[in-house]
């Protein structure tokens, strides 16, 4: 599995270098967003990412450090395909816990040029505990936590996805109140690589309570990054190395990681 990180910063006020989360998958020539930070599409496209190619978008929930730039994402997407007569994916299905979020989205893009008019389909679908897809040997499923408390119908607004393909399995996050909401998770699976946000816990907070509740990736990647992280990745590493003894990496805007 290949990754970009176009955004790995928490929802901060802008600080330069960094920006709002957001990461793709490559897969079977097509890319697979992760979350929408404000920079995702201009970031991707000038680091020579075909987002062109666009497949799915996947939002963990939406507040705007997760979807601020998933309007640009798509309006790109059309611009690349009307001004270049760029090939474009013939639909690009979008993941979101809110489907109000998304339809506002819609009647903002449906007053931009040519009233949006795109040669794409663009397809919602809410989120729900469970598979969200599977394209081939690529299967993502959902798993709520409590970083937002549920609808007014008791339906959950932020998910955490398991990411697996070709045997391995990535484990993001999203935003989380404890890690007793992947529990689940790591009970029935073995993780080769623990995307975690530390944009509301920090390095050392986050290694002790996955020590406590005896959770230990094969490896472990900082994303969502807060202060803690941000200002000095080296000790957060060591931190949570020492800690938990699990390899650990600080993920920065711009990096590309397989797995």
């Amino acid at each position: 599995m290949k990754f970009h990180v176009y955004g790995s910063c928490a929802g901060t006020e802008p600080i330069a270098g960094w920006h709002h989360l957001s990461f793709s998958l490559q897969h079977e020539g097509n890319q697979y967003f992760f979350d929408a930070g404000e920079n995702c599409a201009y970031s991707a496209y000038t680091a020579g990412v075909d987002i062109a190619h666009t497949r799915r978008v996947v939002i963990s929930h939406t507040h705007m450090d997760h979807v601020g730039g998933l309007a640009n994402l798509l309006w790109y997407v059309r611009k690349l395909a009307t001004g270049l007569h760029m090939e474009t994916c013939p639909v690009i299905d979008i993941h979101i816990p809110c489907i109000e979020t998304f339809e506002g989205i819609m009647k903002i893009l449906k007053n931009t040029e040519g009233d949006f008019k795109c040669n794409f389909k663009i397809i919602p679908h809410g989120v729900c505990e469970g598979v969200v897809f599977c394209d081939g040997d690529l299967c993502v499923k959902a798993y709520p936590t409590t970083h937002l408390p549920k609808d007014a119908d008791g339906n959950p607004r932020a998910f955490s996805y398991l990411i697996e393909k070709e045997g391995k399995k990535v484990f993001f996050t999203g935003d989380y109140g404890a890690v007793s909401d992947f529990a689940e998770v790591f009970r029935q699976n073995e993780i080769d690589l623990l995307l975690i946000e530390t944009g509301h816990h920090s390095s050392e907070k986050t290694a002790k309570t996955l020590l406590e509740a005896g959770f230990f990736p094969k490896k472990l990647a900082y994303i969502h990054n807060g202060k803690d992280v941000r200002n000095d990745p080296e000790n957060a590493i060591s931190v949570t190395e020492k800690i938990l003894g699990v390899p650990t990496v600080v993920l920065t805007d711009g990096c590309v990681f397989e797995v």
